[in-house]
């Protein structure tokens, strides 16, 4: 029988999404959305380009960042 649970590498990505969810993309998510009544709604305003490039350096540098990659 064939096992379709995830692999023990697979448990540990998750729970480091799961974490950096809780606690770095949750936090700023109401503000990123309130900024759209800011705006234009169709662009981003520069405190919601701030927030996006803050998750993402936090992201790459945690390791959770293009998983589609191969590793160099």
């Amino acid at each position: 029988m064939m096992n379709l649970g995830l692999s023990d590498e697979l448990v540990v990505i998750r729970e480091k999404i799961r974490k950096f969810v809780e606690e770095k993309v949750e936090p700023v998510e109401q503000e990123y959305h309130d900024e759209v009544s800011v705006g234009d709604r169709w662009s981003h305003t520069p405190r919601q380009d701030e927030i996006m490039e803050s998750l993402k350096a936090e992201a790459r540098q945690q390791g959770l960042w293009n998983f589609f990659l191969p590793k160099s």
